[in-house]
C-alpha cells in the first residue's frame, strides 16, 4: 500500500472489530485503561498528525452476505433515508 503526497511517513492501522459493543468498549477503555493511555502517550513524539475513521460494510458486501452481489441485488437496492 502506498500513499500520494505523504513524503512515505504515513501508517494505516486497520482493525477489525467484531461489533458495536466491542468497538464502544474499547472506545471508553481508551480513556481509563493504562494500557491504553501510556501507549498512547508514548507514540505522541512520533506522530504528527492522527486521523481516525470508522468503516461500516455496505448493505450488500460480500462479507456480510456471505457472497458475490448479483445484479438483480443491486437493481433492487435503495439508499436509507435520512432522518
Amino acid at each position: 500500500w502506498r500513499t500520494a503526497m505523504c513524503g512515505e511517513s504515513e501508517v494505516i492501522l486497520l482493525w477489525a472489530v467484531p461489533s458495536w459493543r466491542t468497538w464502544s468498549d474499547f472506545e471508553q477503555h481508551q480513556l481509563d485503561d493504562p494500557r491504553l493511555t501510556d501507549w498512547t502517550r508514548a507514540t505522541e513524539p512520533f506522530v504528527e498528525r492522527l486521523d481516525r475513521f470508522l468503516l461500516v460494510d455496505a448493505p450488500l458486501s460480500p462479507l456480510r452476505t456471505g457472497r458475490q452481489p448479483r445484479e438483480e441485488d443491486r437493481a433492487s437496492y435503495t439508499l436509507p433515508t435520512r432522518k
